[in-house]
C-alpha cells in the first residue's frame, strides 16, 4: 500500500484549509471530471484528483488509505484500488467506516512520492462535509501519450472526454492509433 493512518507529520497539524462552492472549488474539483455521490474528481494531462466526501470533524488522524491491485509498469509500482476508511477510535485501534473501496479506472503511480493527500473543509457545503483529496499520477499508456480519463472509479459516470478544455487535437488517425494502443496496455495490466 502507500498510506495508512496519518498524524499530519511532526508537530501541530496546520489548520485546515477551506474550499467554497461559492469560490469555485466544486469548478476546480470536477474540472475535466465529474461528481460522484462519494466523491469529486478532476484532472488535468498529467495528473488526477480524487476528493472523498468525509463527515463533518474527520481529523486526519483517523484516516486511513490505501492503495491496492498493485502491479509493476515499466519498472514502476502502479496501483489501480483506492480504499479510504475512518477509525472510529483511532487510539483504541477502533473499527473502520469504509468511505471508498473501489477498482480506479485507470491505473496511477504508486511508489512512496507519487500520491499526495490532505483533508480538507468543504465550505458552502450544506452538510459541512470534509474533503479527503488524493493527488495521483497518472500512468501513460506509452511514451509522448496522455491518457484522459472518463471517469474516476470503474462505477462511476463516464464522461465525453472529447469535451475536455485544454485537449490537444481531434478525433482522427490519431485518436484510432490512441486507442489502440490504450487496449494493448489494458491487456498488458491484465497479464
Amino acid at each position: 500500500g502507500g498510506g495508512g493512518a496519518a498524524d499530519g507529520g511532526a508537530g501541530a497539524p496546520a489548520p485546515p484549509a477551506r474550499w467554497g462552492a461559492c469560490s469555485g472549488a466544486e469548478a476546480r474539483l470536477t474540472r475535466n471530471g465529474g461528481r460522484e455521490v462519494t466523491h469529486l474528481w478532476s484532472q488535468d494531462a498529467e495528473g488526477a484528483t480524487v476528493a472523498v466526501f468525509a463527515p463533518a470533524g474527520t481529523r486526519a488522524r483517523e484516516v486511513q488509505w490505501e492503495l491496492g491491485a498493485c502491479d509493476v509498469h515499466l519498472g514502476e509500482p502502479v496501483a489501480r484500488r483506492l480504499r479510504v476508511a475512518l477509525l472510529t477510535q483511532p487510539e483504541a485501534g477502533g473499527d473502520g467506516r469504509v468511505l471508498v473501496d473501489a477498482p480506479l479506472a485507470y491505473p496511477v503511480h504508486a511508489g512512496e512520492d507519487d500520491v499526495d493527500w490532505e483533508l480538507v473543509d468543504f465550505a458552502g457545503d450544506a452538510e459541512v462535509r470534509r474533503l479527503v483529496t488524493f493527488t495521483f499520477r497518472k500512468v501513460s499508456p506509452g511514451p509522448n501519450l496522455r491518457l484522459w480519463w472518463n471517469r474516476a472509479f470503474e462505477g462511476d459516470y463516464a464522461i465525453d472526454t472529447a469535451e475536455i478544455e485544454g485537449r490537444r487535437g481531434q478525433p482522427g488517425a490519431f485518436s484510432a492509433a490512441f486507442k489502440e494502443a490504450e487496449q494493448e496496455f489494458r491487456e498488458r495490466l491484465r497479464s
